[in-house]
């Protein structure tokens, strides 16, 4: 039938979102700094605060649903584990570079911690907005990640 048609030529619905996601995800690392030797300490920290806990646009927010129906399928797909194990990791990645660049003087395995404690956070945050605990937190949230990043200094 039409489904046949449209799974054809389309490929089946963990395909798409993974599709989806990879673009959406692609995007969202053009917009970070590519150089993070020329941005302040304070920039950096902020930019970081931003990324990871302001508010979503709507964009934003379809790419939390489309990254929401990864990880429900995440545990029996190997190729969604890989996808999600890919965008953590360049998230990570990201975090390390500019949280060194940020406080040169912290040891690289501090800024690693510091990088994945965030990323850990995020995450978690990202997955209480179902139970609406998000909302009431955002402040919370952002601040406990500037403390965590503080000790950095």
């Amino acid at each position: 039938g039409r489904s046949g048609l449209i799974r054809h030529y389309l490929g089946n619905r963990e395909d798409l979102v993974r599709a989806l996601v990879e673009r959406l995800f692609a995007q969202g690392l053009e917009e970070m700094p590519t150089d993070w030797s020329a941005i302040s300490r304070e920039e950096i920290v902020e930019h970081i605060l931003i990324e990871l806990f302001d508010p979503v646009t709507e964009e934003q927010e379809h790419f939390q649903i489309l990254l929401k129906a990864l990880w429900m399928t995440h545990e029996r797909d190997n190729e969604t584990r890989k996808l999600l194990h890919q965008l953590h990791a360049e998230w990570l990645h990201l975090l390390q570079i500019g949280l060194t660049q940020a406080y040169p003087d912290a040891s690289k395995e501090k800024c690693e911690s510091v990088a994945y404690a965030l990323l850990c956070m995020a995450d978690g945050h990202f997955s209480m907005e179902s139970l609406a605990l998000r909302e009431t937190s955002e402040v919370s949230i952002r601040e406990a990640a500037s403390q965590l990043i503080e000790t950095l200094a």
